[in-house]
């Protein structure tokens, strides 16, 4: 049990926590932004076929990625979880879920509007993070905001695009998964450990 008492220092309990926890979340952002760049890669190449594979695909994805934020809300401590973290978790296994089992009409809507939905907060949250991240003096945090800015911009095309045609969603999907990948794996790669 922590001793939050006057004496405890904060800075370096987050600080120890993010060391410990920093290769698993550079490997498996690593993996998820290749993973990324890749489907989006695909998406570009084959226009049409790629729709409806993308879309199952990108449900697992998303599901996995649900599970992940959830187990991650839990790992910091207590006073820096950010509940938006363990909301975004539980938001991408339901649609995940949702994405998965619906027929193909219903879910490129589906997808497009609740992907929108999903990026706004996870760009708003990338967004507030890069603020949490900058009061500890960390460097590379520059990355987090052009993620969550990018989520924003991709958030706001994915509500649009159920007005417009499946092709122009499809691209919308490349460009996003390919330059969401990418500023992943920058963000990635520039991870450090934080001194306390």
């Amino acid at each position: 049990m922590l001793d939050f008492g006057p004496d405890f220092d904060y800075a370096k309990e987050i600080a120890d926590k993010w060391n410990k926890k920093l290769k698993s979340l550079r490997l498996t952002s690593l993996v998820i932004s290749v993973l990324m760049i890749l489907l989006g890669i695909l998406c570009i190449a084959f226009p049409q076929q790629s729709l409806i594979l993308l879309e199952r695909l990108a449900s697992v994805l998303i599901i996995v990625l649900g599970a992940y934020q959830i187990v991650d809300y839990f790992h910091p401590v207590v006073f820096v979880r950010r509940t938006g973290v363990l909301i975004n978790g539980i938001l991408n296994i339901l649609m995940g879920l949702l994405l998965l089992f619906s027929p193909v009409a219903v879910t490129i809507m589906t997808f497009s509007f609740l992907f929108g939905v999903l990026m706004l907060v996870f760009g708003v949250g990338e967004i507030a993070r890069a603020h949490q991240i900058s009061c500890f003096t960390a460097s590379g945090y520059g990355w987090v905001i052009v993620n969550g800015i990018f989520d924003i911009l991709a958030a706001t095309a994915f509500l649009i695009a159920p007005l417009l045609s499946a092709i122009f969603m499809n691209l919308i999907l490349a460009t996003y998964l390919t330059v969401g990948g990418l500023t992943l794996l920058i963000e990635a790669i520039s991870m450090k450990n934080m001194n306390s």
